[in-house]
């Protein structure tokens, strides 16, 4: 507030203004002041909306205090050390509730028990003229000064509002915000741990793919082996039978030698055992070795088994490590919109708290 300017408006920042402000109380207002604090405190105790600016003092006290007070004014005059005193009422009266329309009420009643004691002393002069019209001006002077100290003093408190508000929010934003951009972190680590992991169990399962490959081979081989025994143990039964005939002639050849064919008969009949026992160790391991390929035949379906499912498993892999990578790339953005969030809520913070120390300072102008 341009307090020079205001006094000016209403006469009262000319050396000659102060004179007649000090002419009025040594002559009139001084004597008349008490009375008319007195009346002043009695209508605003009976008034709820002016109840307010006897700050719940009684009678006695109020009018004490109010007598320094005005007597400082009358012989000083308006000045910054009383407007900052004005400011201090106006902080409490804003505390309390007041309504900053009924400053006009009071300064109006107390211009009015004032004014009215000095004109009622016969006869009327020009000396009570005067100060009645200095009374006028500083009670208007008055009125301005709080109503100006009142909405000062909403205002400062506003700025304080918006500063505790805007501090609060950005202690909420960032607390939230560090607390994202904690859980995305750890959730990164989660991420890289269950990459890696899936990395692993893809190279292990690649590992057991080509270990059941390379087994199945080696089994197709054992399984071609045996059949290629099969086969010749077919060709040795028929030279066993072939070989049996063959002796089986031989001993009827050496019956009809008579004695002379006994020894070769004796050969025959050794060549036919031999031959039978080597179709029956034939038969023997015709039968081990079918039994062996039956086993082949269940383990090789096991394994084929184990690699169709390795096979799902490694596609499995593939879609855990690609859902885990688009993971990390979500958490990542996250946490860069949650920057640049964090960025911009700072930037709206500092422009409120930047208008508001500009309506401060217009405030306290």
């Amino acid at each position: 507030m341009d307090l020079a300017q205001l006094l000016s408006g209403c006469r009262l920042a000319s050396a000659e203004d102060r004179l007649d402000l000090r002419t009025a109380w040594t002559g009139h207002v001084k004597a008349v002041l008490d009375p008319s604090l007195r009346a002043t405190w009695r209508a605003c105790d009976g008034h709820p909306a002016l109840r307010a600016f006897l700050w719940g003092q009684d009678e006695n006290t109020w009018t004490a205090a109010h007598t320094a007070r005005w007597q400082a004014v009358f012989e000083t005059g308006i000045d910054q050390t009383h407007y900052d005193r004005v400011l201090g009422f106006a902080e409490g009266d804003l505390e309390a509730g007041l309504d900053p329309a009924v400053y006009g009420m009071f300064f109006a009643e107390l211009a009015e028990q004032i004014t009215s004691r000095i004109l009622a002393i016969d006869p009327v002069g020009d000396g009570q003229r005067r100060a009645v019209a200095a009374v006028a001006r500083l009670m208007s002077a008055e009125a301005v000064v709080a109503t100006t100290a009142y909405d000062q003093a909403l205002r400062r408190r506003a700025a304080r509002s918006v500063a505790d508000l805007t501090g609060s929010l950005r202690d909420s934003v960032g607390t939230t915000i560090d607390g994202v951009a904690a859980a995305t972190e750890e959730l990164s680590a989660s991420m890289a741990t269950v990459e890696a992991n899936v990395t692993r169990s893809h190279g292990q399962a690649h590992t057991i793919a080509g270990t059941v490959g390379g087994t199945v081979r080696q089994l197709d081989d054992f399984r071609r082996a045996i059949g290629e025994i099969l086969a010749l143990l077919g060709s040795i039964r028929s030279i066993a039978g072939q070989t049996n005939m063959l002796a089986l002639n031989a001993t009827i050849e050496a019956a009809r030698a008579g004695d002379a064919g006994r020894g070769f008969a004796v050969v025959a009949r050794e060549v036919k055992e031999l031959a039978n026992a080597a179709r029956s160790a034939a038969d023997t391991i015709g039968v081990n070795t079918d039994r062996l390929q039956a086993s082949l035949e269940v383990v090789n379906g096991a394994f084929g088994d184990v690699t169709d499912k390795v096979a799902v498993m490694l596609a499995l892999i593939d879609a855990t490590g690609e859902a885990t990578r688009e993971q990390q790339r979500a958490t990542a953005e996250i946490a860069a919109r949650m920057a640049g969030v964090s960025g911009e809520v700072e930037q709206a913070i500092s422009g409120i708290n930047r208008q508001h120390a500009v309506d401060a300072e217009a405030a306290a102008a």
